[in-house]
């Protein structure tokens, strides 16, 4: 069967084919790969519009910069697939796209009003074609192959992501599990705790340490502030948690691979020095994190 398919591909690029031939090519491997086709019925399902199957289009795809994992001879950058999902439905769109295995896996970054980019089967493309193989036979771009196996049913799992607004300018949304998300959330409640009665409760926003830690994650460079005065009468005036805390960040975001400078007043930079210096002789931080003042 793979062999008659060969032929008949030859024959319509114009590719002379001959039984000698065709039993070289005998070697040759056909791979199907899953495509972000797959799910646009059930995007439909769930009320999601889909932009390109209103206007009977085929799907945007691009070309990124972000390269793949090179594999031998084989070396491309991404191609991604663009459907508009309206802001309060990408939760949703995540939620039925992410474990999908019969379609390519989603890239959840969007920097765009309700913009919404998955890797793309077409990437397999720009990698053959770099390769510069003698012979090979790919699909055209929207026309895939349609199998006979059904769509699984959505699974469940505390593994499915929920979408968070990290940044309105640039406009970026960011995904977490919802294990993550109920992590982070229980130690909003503990940090929220006010046995003092300061009135804490009041700076409490929602979901505020979620988005915090999304958009560490995304980062690649990080100023953490510290030195705020407390206790006017004492030398330091400084609280005793502020900077070994800021130290103890800084060391995490480092260990992340995270540029960090720390931010503090002229009166605590000389104090802040020396935390760090002390905590690279301790090996507790390289001592390669700037600390600039104001």
């Amino acid at each position: 069967m793979t062999i008659n398919l060969l032929a008949r591909a030859a024959a319509d690029t114009g590719v002379l084919w001959s039984e000698e031939q065709g039993a070289c090519w005998a070697d040759m491997v056909c791979f199907y790969l899953g495509c972000s086709f797959s799910f646009e019925g059930q995007l439909m399902e769930a009320g999601i519009p889909v932009r390109n199957v209103e206007h009977g289009k085929n799907v945007s795809i691009y070309r990124t910069a972000v390269p793949c994992v090179p594999a031998g001879v084989f070396h491309c950058p991404l191609g991604v697939t663009m459907r508009p999902i309206p802001a309060g439905m990408l939760t949703t769109a995540a939620q039925i796209t992410h474990l999908k295995p019969t379609s390519t896996r989603s890239s959840h970054t969007h920097r765009r009003p309700s913009v919404f980019f998955w890797a793309c089967g077409v990437t397999a493309i720009e990698a053959i074609r770099n390769s510069k193989p003698p012979l090979a036979f790919v699909h055209s771009p929207g026309s895939m192959f349609l199998t006979d196996i059904p769509n699984s049913p959505l699974p469940t799992s505390d593994l499915s992501p929920l979408c968070f607004l990290v940044s309105h300018d640039p406009l970026l949304y960011s995904l977490a599990s919802e294990r993550a998300v109920g992590k982070i959330r229980e130690l909003e409640e503990v940090i929220g705790e006010d046995p003092g009665n300061r009135g804490i409760q009041a700076l409490f926003v929602q979901d505020e340490l979620v988005r915090s830690c999304l958009a560490l994650s995304h980062s690649t460079s990080v100023a953490i502030t510290t030195g705020f005065p407390t206790h006017h009468m004492h030398s330091p005036p400084d609280e005793t948690d502020g900077p070994p805390g800021a130290l103890a960040m800084a060391t995490m975001l480092l260990e992340l691979g995270k540029q960090v400078t720390m931010v503090t007043d002229r009166r605590a930079l000389q104090m802040n020095q020396d935390l760090v210096e002390e905590a690279a002789e301790d090996r507790c931080s390289e001592n390669n994190n700037p600390i600039g003042h104001f």
